[in-house]
């Protein structure tokens, strides 16, 4: 079943504002993906500067954690 979302993906995908590669993006909900989404459209066309961008960042985006070399180590070993 396509949700409004995928839809929406799927057409941002398709246009010239989203590369592919944003969607590699890990999304607190698909509501934040959307909402970032556009936003990001806004911001390659010069309407939201990189300053706002990087506040909608903060927001939508769920945040990496560093790994220690240990960490990733322990990680490698177990998926491998």
């Amino acid at each position: 079943m396509t949700t409004s979302i995928d839809k929406i993906r799927k057409s941002l995908k398709n246009s010239s504002l989203i590369e592919e590669k944003d969607m590699t993006k890990k999304y607190k909900n698909d509501a934040m993906a959307a909402i970032h989404e556009t936003v990001e459209a806004l911001q390659k066309v010069g309407v939201i500067d990189k300053k706002t961008m990087r506040h909608f960042d903060d927001a939508c985006l769920i945040p990496v954690l560093p790994l220690s070399p240990l960490q990733i180590k322990k990680f490698e070993r177990k998926n491998t």
